[in-house]
């Protein structure tokens, strides 16, 4: 029995090193051409996904900004959208900001975002600081009315 073990043990260590030596051999140092382009281009492509809804179908609008200015990382930020429909302010959505650094994953970001007034809805929350410089940020705003849902994307930069 003992036997048997040490035998399909080095046939499966076999296994492993000629299939790293293989993975080396053949492995060009390249996992993807041009990493940082090919991020943005899938952040893009799920941008186009996301804002293909029933919600956009119908002539909803929504209005992103950050304050103060200039954005700056590592300070109390305040987010707001604006939403209205046909002009008309929409008091009755709910909103979900999320906050990402496209290509790469900064952590979960998402301020708890109120409807204030007259179809503006507000939430406070921080950007942390990027430890590789990166300075562009990506706003996911949430759309949830009437059972559906619809996302739109705003690019910004921090200081």
């Amino acid at each position: 029995m003992k036997t048997l073990i040490v035998i399909v043990t080095i046939i499966a260590l076999s296994a492993v090193v000629g299939a790293i030596v293989v993975g080396v051999r053949v492995f060009d140092g390249v996992v993807v051409e041009n990493p940082y382009e090919t991020g943005l281009e899938w952040d893009r492509i799920q941008n186009e996904k996301a804002d293909s809804g029933p919600l956009n179908d119908r002539d909803l609008h929504a209005v992103f900004d950050i304050n103060p200015k200039p954005v700056r990382t590592m300070t109390d930020l305040v987010f707001r959208v604006v939403l209205k429909e046909k002009d008309r302010a929409v008091p009755d959505a709910g909103i979900i900001l999320d906050l990402t650094m496209p290509g790469m994953f900064m952590g979960i970001n998402r301020p708890k975002m109120q409807h204030v007034k007259d179809g503006i809805y507000e939430g406070t929350g921080v950007i942390p600081a990027c430890p590789h410089g990166g300075k562009t940020w990506k706003a996911d705003v949430t759309i949830k009315r009437d059972g559906e849902t619809a996302t739109v994307s705003y690019t910004f930069e921090v200081q």
